[in-house]
């Protein structure tokens, strides 16, 4: 599947979308330090019950010794929300910076399509006097 993007070669537009996207990119640092400040507590909680869960996990229900793998996979399973929630936090701060760099080229081809517009119609004035 294409997509073709139609551009709007005007300046009224780009400058419309142009101070949207300036305004998005100047809320970027916040929101990427919140979803950081997110991913750092899911991060946490993740190693927190991990940890816990290897204190917990020492022996089978028959009082035997466990094996390092059986060991690793019973914590495995007892962190299983917590790593799915560090998951979907690593996800969501991918995506801002994603986003935010997005953003920050769009910005970019905004100016030079509003540069190279300003100058066609410097040309088109000289050439028409």
């Amino acid at each position: 599947m294409t997509v073709a993007v139609e551009p709007h070669d005007s300046i009224d537009y780009i400058t419309v979308r142009l101070m949207e996207v300036e305004s998005a990119i100047q809320r970027a640092p916040d929101e990427l330090r919140r979803v950081r400040d997110g991913l750092a507590v899911a991060e946490e909680r993740l190693a927190s019950e991990r940890a816990h869960a290897l204190l917990d996990v020492v022996e089978d229900s028959a009082g035997g010794k466990l094996t390092v793998a059986e060991r690793d996979a019973r914590v495995h399973l007892r962190v299983r929300e917590a790593r799915e929630a560090f998951a979907v936090a690593q996800s969501a701060y991918e995506y801002a910076r994603d986003l935010t760099r997005a953003l920050d080229r769009e910005k970019d081809s905004l100016q030079t399509r509003s540069a190279n517009l300003r100058a066609e119609m410097s040309l088109a004035g000289k050439s028409g006097a």
